[in-house]
């Protein structure tokens, strides 16, 4: 999980470090399918098609956790999916509202 506030980004997200099945390191240069679960809290894209394993995040402002995944052909059929998940928090304070309380504070007025 990767945790960034409301004020984030946009940053990269990036496959790599692939395995085969006996965890032995592979070269794949399949061009996967970005998706994101959330689109109220970000979108991706690949941005330079030459780096299709590589995928730009925005956020768009909103609170909240989502899924990013990357899906490498058919999972029913041996391909597989990557997935990431980014909690969106809210950033540091920047305002704030003063209020007034105590002997002769008229309320509501």
């Amino acid at each position: 999980m990767a945790t960034v506030t409301d004020s984030g980004g946009p940053f990269t997200a990036d496959i790599s470090a692939f395995v085969d099945a006996k965890n032995n390191p592979v070269t794949d240069t399949d061009v996967p399918v970005w998706a994101v679960a959330d689109a109220s809290v970000a979108s991706v894209a690949v941005s330079d098609p030459s780096k299709p394993q590589e995928a730009m995040v925005t956020l768009t402002g909103a609170l909240g956790n989502t899924d990013i995944t990357a899906t490498f052909g058919d999972p029913a059929a041996g391909g597989f999916v990557v997935t990431g998940n980014l909690n969106v928090i809210a950033g540091a304070a920047v305002g704030a509202t003063m209020t007034f309380s105590g002997a002769g504070i008229v309320p509501n007025a």
